[in-house]
């Protein structure tokens, strides 16, 4: 074009109502009627199309399939109509977006906020193409570490711990356990007819049936003496353990009643001879009452004795089995 330029001469061409303006100085043509209906190509490149719109975008750096091409304008404002891909690239990293697919990374911020976050999931558990989801019944908390969800299913084979609460209120719980002793398991509870609770308030547990020995509490029930009959009532575990001092001059028990006494489960009665004379405890205490002495036991004066009692089933009853052993000094 210098050959057609001279002395700062800009050459302005006029077709009919068009004028074209050429600007070697800046670089510029300058098309000042926007009704002509051309396509404007440099280098074989198309950079306008037929209504004189343009096509170049700037600040986007993108390679387009070349068949077919973009469309331009979009048919609709909000959208760009691209038929097979966009690749997005700095140099180093790059990123594919086609039609039913998205190759790259997406960028994630690390969140240490003590707020509610909601978490992104999909409906299909293969691979393909659906939007995240998410649902406000399940949140994690990024400071705490927490997740929250309105239940759990399944199994926590790799746990190796569980989460405990302190709890003293008052009331009737159920204990947990496990039916194998290792294993990955279930926790169950014992909710049926006299199941085993405990009442975290009055550290007590009540049940139905004992099988064994138990540690008692330390309260004592005091049993009753008169004339001579002997009366020891089991109907708490608080009253397991009872005790009495006999007073006077000499006495003797004749008879024991037992009441409430739970079949399994094994009484003590402290027995103090505060009496003048000797305390007499027979062997024939009563009906299903059974001694293991072969005679009577004599306790003397200041001197203490144990009797245990021992209630049993057998195929007519129940019996209760009694052994009175006195304590030396």
């Amino acid at each position: 074009m210098a050959d057609y330029f001279y002395d700062n001469i800009k050459p302005n061409y006029t077709f009919g109502t068009k004028n074209i303006k050429i600007d070697p100085d800046n670089n510029q043509i300058t098309i000042s009627d926007t009704s002509i209906n051309k396509i404007l190509n440099i280098n074989s490149q198309q950079l306008s199309n037929n209504s004189g719109q343009s096509l170049l975008f700037s600040d986007i750096y993108l390679t387009v399939n070349k068949t077919p091409s973009i469309t331009y304008p979009p048919t609709n404002s909000n959208t760009l109509n691209i038929n097979n891909s966009i690749v997005l690239t700095n140099g180093t990293t790059t990123n594919t977006l086609n039609q039913s697919d998205w190759t790259g990374t997406i960028k994630t911020l690390l969140s240490t906020q003590n707020l509610t976050h909601y978490i992104n999931m999909s409906d299909a558990s293969g691979t393909g193409q659906g939007n995240p989801q998410k649902s406000s019944l399940i949140t994690a908390n990024p400071l705490s570490g927490n997740i929250s969800a309105s239940s759990f299913t399944g199994t926590a084979s790799n746990a190796t711990a569980i989460n405990l609460t302190s709890d003293n209120t008052n009331g009737t719980y159920f204990i947990p356990f496990s039916k194998t002793a290792n294993g990955s398991n279930n926790l169950f509870v014992d909710n049926v007819t006299g199941p085993l609770t405990y009442n975290p308030s009055t550290s007590t547990l009540s049940t139905t049936v004992l099988n064994s020995d138990v540690l008692l509490p330390i309260t004592q029930n005091i049993a009753t003496f008169t004339g001579t009959t002997l009366s020891v009532n089991g109907s708490s575990l608080s009253f397991k353990n009872s005790s009495i001092t006999f007073t006077g001059g000499t006495n003797t028990i004749q008879n024991l009643t037992l009441t409430n006494m739970p079949v399994g489960g094994r009484a003590y009665v402290g027995i103090l001879n505060n009496g003048s004379g000797n305390l007499t405890v027979n062997t024939g205490l009563g009906t299903n009452i059974k001694t293991t002495n072969s005679s009577n036991i004599n306790v003397p004066p200041a001197r203490f004795a144990i009797m245990e009692i021992r209630t049993i089933t057998f195929s007519t009853g129940n019996i209760n089995m009694v052994t009175t052993t006195v304590l030396t000094n």
